[in-house]
Order: structure tokens, then C-alpha cells, then sequence
């Protein structure tokens, strides 16, 4: 039995140190821990909210309202360039004889032109929604054969699918003035710039003069 003790310590002891060595360092579980947590808190972290320039674009993107009013947009681009299509060719009787005007060069032409493309964008911008009939300024200068602002407006309301119809039409008309300018054709330009008269009197007649 004596003899025996020694063999079993020292066996005992051998289990002892062979599971010690399979544990870790005890420097090491600090690391690890640390590790762990750093990976818990990376996958908790919140997704940061889309950065302030991203909503002053989505707002940017809106539509803004015209910037002139109906009242300004017939007074200073849709009536002076209808008048110069529609008015470019006339004979005018008088004691002396028959005065006579046509686009006689390239410059006369080249300002048809223009003035039909400006139309014809005009025609789109009376479709846009959000413009002002002209308030004060278009009172101030009000016939009272004239319907008013607000009975303008009562009016476009109500008619919208016509008033768009009309606007659309104008537009149409200023394509078709595009050809025979472009072929100098005077006859063609007498017949169509006298159809955009006939529309833009239609349209005075439901939105702008009283019966």
C-alpha cells in the first residue's frame, strides 16, 4: 500500500496540469470579452438618419407656382407676340392706295419666328396651375365690360377641361405657323396667322368680356 501512494500522486498531478494547459490564459478572457462586446454594440448601432441635404432636395423637387400672373402673361408675352404674327401680313386701304405689309427680309422671318416659339411655350404655361389672375394690378386696369378677377378665376375653375383645351389649341396653331415661316410662304402665313386671331377672340369671349 506504501508503495502504491507515490504512483497515484503523481498521476493525480499529471490530470491536474494537462487541464490547466487547456484553459485559456487568464490575459486572454479580458480580450475576448472586450471583442464580444465591441461586435454586440456594432450590430445594435442605429442606421443614421438620411443627412438634411437629401430633404431640402426632395423639397426643391416640388413644383413652384408661375411667377407671373394670367394678367401679365396675356399683357406682355402672349398678346404683343400674337399681334405680331397675325398682323404681319395686312392691306390697309387708304386715299393714297393700298399699304401693303409682309416680312420682306430674313430678320422680319427670324422674328415671327421667335415670336411663335414664345406662343407656343406660352401656350403650355397657361395649363400650368397656381397662377394668380392679376389682383390689384389687374383691377386697376379692368373695363368694367370686363369680367373680374375673381369671376376670372370662378370661370377657369369651372371650365378647366375647356380652358385647357384652348390653351392646348393655341399651341397647335403655333406649330402650324412654324412651316410656312420657314418656307417664307406669305399666303400660307396670311391663312394660319388668321386662324391664331380667330382662337385667341374665342377664348376673350368665354374668360375675359362679358356678354
Amino acid at each position: 500500500m506504501m508503495n502504491r501512494a507515490p504512483a497515484l500522486l503523481t498521476a493525480i498531478a499529471v490530470l491536474l496540469l494537462s487541464a490547466c494547459g487547456e484553459a485559456p490564459p487568464p490575459a486572454a478572457l479580458p480580450e475576448a470579452l472586450a471583442a464580444n462586446e465591441s461586435n454586440a454594440a456594432a450590430q445594435t448601432q442605429e442606421v443614421p438618419s438620411p443627412p438634411a441635404d437629401l430633404a431640402l432636395s426632395a423639397a426643391a423637387s416640388q413644383p413652384a407656382a408661375p411667377s407671373v400672373s394670367l394678367h401679365e402673361l396675356m399683357r406682355d408675352v402672349i398678346g404683343p407676340n400674337a399681334q405680331r404674327v397675325w398682323r404681319s401680313v395686312s392691306y390697309i386701304a387708304t386715299e393714297s392706295g393700298v399699304q401693303e405689309t409682309m416680312p420682306v427680309n430674313d430678320m422680319d422671318w427670324d422674328g415671327l419666328h421667335q415670336s411663335v416659339t414664345i406662343l407656343l411655350e406660352a401656350s403650355h404655361g397657361l395649363t400650368l396651375e397656381g397662377r394668380d389672375i392679376g389682383g390689384a394690378a389687374y383691377e386697376a386696369v379692368r373695363q368694367n365690360y370686363q369680367y373680374t378677377a375673381a369671376e376670372i378665376a370662378e370661370r377657369r375653375a369651372r371650365n378647366l377641361d375647356d380652358w385647357n383645351a384652348i390653351a392646348v389649341g393655341m399651341g397647335d396653331l403655333a406649330r402650324q405657323i412654324i412651316a410656312p415661316i420657314e418656307r417664307r410662304n406669305i399666303l400660307a402665313l396670311t391663312e394660319t396667322g388668321a386662324a391664331l386671331n380667330q382662337a385667341c377672340e374665342t377664348c376673350h369671349a368665354s374668360y375675359w368680356l362679358r356678354p
